[in-house]
């Protein structure tokens, strides 16, 4: 730099605050260009000496939180540099949330068959961690392999738990094979089984997102119980055939422990 006066130069970071700070980014280098192109140094002097800028971060082992340094330096009369320097707070995740989802503590279970008109509790649970905190948008989806006319059997019912905000479920359990009520597309690839899959999709503050899947399969409580066995290790087996039950969102799902 050439010399000039012994002053400190400006150091003007009005739009990296405005733009930059407390925002999460998917990565340091993307924090560190905002912050960058929204900062500007000059000359205090008046002078047209150039003033150089300088990011330096810091931040945790896991991410999330992060300081970013901008400095301005520009050299003084006696070849001293002299420097301003602003710390901007943002977040950095390049984590997506992690979705559990079990059905009876499995990710793939039976329930028995009950007949129509019958619907059980799955005993669905699911879980969202995030490693930057919420609120995470959440999405519940349950489908099934089958398609029964509704105006004939009610397949699924999901539910907000109003202690948790989380979803509850209910299920038919039966299948097109042994419900003679209406009309019931089958499962070429699992004629006479059906089951179902619940989807949990997770998207944080950052845009990423993840989901996760889990099975539960319809089985007869007659019979030498062959068919209590096959399911858990079939489902979904060859079957590619999915029909969208019921579904629930929220945008303010808090991260669990």
């Amino acid at each position: 730099f050439s010399k000039g006066p012994d002053v400190n130069p400006l150091l003007d970071t009005t739009r990296a605050v405005e733009f930059c700070a407390d925002k999460i980014f998917p990565t340091i280098a993307a924090a560190e260009a905002c912050v960058r192109i929204n900062s500007e140094g000059s000359d205090a002097a008046g002078g047209c000496r150039p003033v150089g800028l300088t990011i330096n971060s810091s931040g945790p082992a896991l991410l999330c939180n992060w300081s970013i340094v901008v400095t301005a330096a520009i050299t003084d009369c006696h070849d001293k540099l002299k420097t301003t320097s602003e710390p901007i707070s943002v977040t950095i995740d390049n984590s997506p949330p992690e979705p559990k989802c079990l059905f009876a503590g499995e990710v793939v279970s039976v329930v028995p068959a009950s007949g129509a008109g019958v619907l059980i509790d799955p005993l669905l649970t699911y879980s969202v961690k995030d490693n930057c905190g919420g609120p995470l948008s959440v999405t519940v989806e349950t489908f099934s392999n089958e398609k029964e006319d509704k105006n004939s059997q009610e397949m699924a019912i999901q539910f907000e738990k109003e202690s948790t905000g989380k979803v509850g479920l209910y299920l038919a359990s039966t299948s097109c094979s042994n419900n003679s009520n209406g009309r019931c597309v089958t499962d070429p690839e699992k004629e006479g089984e059906r089951f179902y899959m619940t989807r949990i999709s997770a998207t944080d503050k950052a845009g990423l997102t993840a989901f996760e899947e889990c099975f539960v399969g319809v089985v007869s409580s007659t019979g030498n119980g062959s068919g209590k066995n096959k399911v858990p290790g079939s489902t979904p087996g060859a079957s590619v055939q999915r029909f969208l039950i019921d579904s629930f969102s929220s945008d303010d799902y808090s991260p669990d422990e």
